[in-house]
């Protein structure tokens, strides 16, 4: 079997992060969320790693089960199959491969839980809270009677996702639910936690 060789570069988005944000972010989220506990931090920087897979990869006979060609995990993007390899992975030999054009964050995400609810927080890499949004399994009573009141005497049904948002122009909960009304288009509405219809929109 011939062996893997040959350099290929490949441009691939690191969404995890073992380590902590930086401490803007940190406080930001303190601020935001008091008393509550991150259960894992995400953002969007980039890196362009260098692998030892060639072009001739795809149509060679290969060995896939050596060492390298294992971590080398292959996975399928938009352009193909593209080898992905972890932050400072090393082949067989010992060889490192350090990331090359490290693009910085410009967005983290929290994942936490709030009152029971599994949230994703967005921060600007400055710190700016964006949004926090999650799925909920039940409505607030004055969201579910600003629905009845809203499609009151219509055969109407709640389906799909409902999601909570907060966002910091809103001083309660935002809720965003599917409303499906016979021989109509669904309705997509947004209403916040005091039972106000803020928008009610076809899809």
């Amino acid at each position: 079997m011939q062996r893997i060789s040959g350099v290929l570069l490949v441009l691939i988005s690191v969404t995890g992060m073992a380590q902590e944000p930086p401490p803007q972010i940190l406080q930001a989220f303190r601020e935001q969320f008091p008393n509550q506990k991150v259960l894992a931090w995400s953002n969007d920087s980039r890196y362009d790693y260098e692998g030892d897979l060639n072009e001739g990869f795809y149509t060679e006979d290969v060995d896939h089960e050596s060492t390298d060609a294992q971590k080398a995990q292959i996975l399928k993007n938009d352009h193909g199959y593209t080898p992905y390899r972890p932050y400072d992975w090393q082949d067989s030999i010992g060889k490192t491969y350090p990331p090359q054009n490290f693009e910085a964050p410009s967005q983290y995400w929290a994942d936490f839980v709030l009152d029971g609810v599994s949230m994703s927080a967005k921060f600007k890499a400055d710190g700016t809270f964006v949004i926090a949004i999650g799925t909920v399994t039940k409505l607030p009573k004055k969201v579910t009677e600003a629905v009845q009141k809203a499609f009151s005497g219509q055969d109407f049904s709640i389906r799909g996702d409902m999601e909570k948002v907060i966002v910091p122009s809103s001083a309660t909960d935002i809720y965003r639910i599917f409303v499906w009304v016979r021989h109509q288009r669904r309705h997509v509405l947004k209403i916040n936690g005091n039972g106000k219809i803020i928008s009610n929109t076809f899809k």
